[in-house]
């Protein structure tokens, strides 16, 4: 007997937590009461959860970011983090310098990806503008998560409940599910696109729900309102100061220098952390690196006052012209602009010598000659 009641309450409990809407839990709490005589006065484990009730069920934190992160994440990554690196025997002393392999093998890896997702071309599954939208917004491991989402968007039913411009309430789900069991979702075309689903998924993990998707699908909108692509998703989410482009699209557009220096850029600061991974471990070799790198910055900012000096100095065009030519001598550059006074450009000016060929020095030698006859 005792069992059956352990089971029957069980099953109410797993209804009541897994209850879509606070309403819906809160319904379901005064039925488990009712069938089971349940006294909130009474000290049990029951009425402890359902005081804590909020901080744990799922209808009370759809309005919380979790990133998609489990209770059991963090300790399952934290594991699969020192696989293969530590186990139960490791000292103490061979632990940090396990660690230190683990991380940098974790940066290596998310070089590894960064680097992907800026050279690979992403395969489009539906060639729909949405799906080419956020292919050039997301990373690959976010952009595979939306496809999923997307695709399965479109094997979902959906009706109408309720329409008051310029607000829209449509329930959608699988067909083969009850409809207790389908999603709410209210579109808003009031002031800004709003979406928003019973789900949550985008509150809670920050991507479009396959409903949400379905019913953008059904309106046939081209393109996803900025507000619903997220940051930290993005490929410029690590370096912000720096504005990252697919290398296919630079190669299309072969006149576009600032998108391949911006590449080039990249790809130098990935071996230079690469090296400096590689040097952490040596005190010797960190040495020569920071030596180094003094004589490179203060190279660099040699370069960057002369460049500095170089626009300042053609911005002045009353009086230096814009027009210049660099000539090399020893190494050093010289700028040769025009004369700032103007000048006559051709002809020998009046009065001025000029120097005679060697034709003629020889001509007037023998004009100072005296004539003489032949027996002479």
């Amino acid at each position: 007997m005792k069992a059956k009641y352990e089971d029957k309450i069980s099953t109410y409990f797993d209804k009541w937590y897994r209850a879509r809407t606070i309403h819906n839990c809160e319904e379901r709490w005064k039925i488990l009461k009712e069938k089971f005589n349940i006294n909130e006065n009474v000290d049990s484990w029951l009425t402890r959860m359902y005081r804590l009730h909020a901080h744990w069920v799922d209808a009370y934190l759809k309005d919380i970011f979790w990133v998609g992160m489990t209770t059991s994440q963090r300790s399952e990554s934290i594991n699969a983090f020192f696989d293969g690196y530590v186990n139960t025997k490791t000292r103490l002393v061979d632990f940090v310098c396990q660690y230190d392999k683990a991380l940098a093998n974790r940066r290596a890896s998310e070089s590894q990806e960064d680097f992907m997702t800026l050279n690979i071309v992403p395969t489009m599954c539906l060639r729909h503008p949405i799906e080419v939208q956020v292919s050039k917004l997301y990373t690959r491991e976010i952009f595979k998560i939306f496809q999923d989402e997307l695709t399965n968007g479109l094997s979902l039913f959906h009706e109408e409940m309720l329409k008051e411009e310029p607000k829209t309430i449509y329930l959608v789900g699988d067909f083969s599910e009850e409809r207790e069991k389908w999603e709410e979702v209210t579109y808003d075309k009031s002031r800004e696109l709003t979406v928003k689903c019973s789900c949550a998924l985008f509150e809670t993990d920050g991507i479009l729900c396959s409903h949400i998707l379905h019913i953008i699908w059904l309106l046939q909108l081209t393109a996803i309102p900025d507000n619903y692509i997220l940051q930290r998703w993005k490929i410029d989410a690590r370096h912000k100061n720096i504005r990252f482009f697919n290398v296919m699209d630079v190669r299309s557009n072969e006149g576009s220098m600032d998108q391949c220096d911006i590449i080039r850029l990249w790809t130098i600061r990935a071996r230079f952390n690469a090296t400096l991974e590689m040097a952490s471990c040596l005190a010797n070799v960190i040495s020569m690196v920071e030596r180094m790198l003094q004589d490179i910055t203060l190279s660099v900012e040699k370069e960057v006052k002369l460049n500095e000096i170089h626009i300042t100095n053609s911005q002045s065009g009353s009086q230096i012209s814009s027009n210049a030519n660099v000539v090399l001598r020893d190494g050093e550059e010289i700028l040769i602009r025009d004369p700032s006074v103007p000048i006559k450009t051709k002809g020998r000016l009046r009065g001025a010598s000029r120097y005679k060929s060697g034709i003629e020095e020889s001509q007037s030698k023998k004009d100072i000659k005296h004539r003489k006859c032949g027996n002479c």
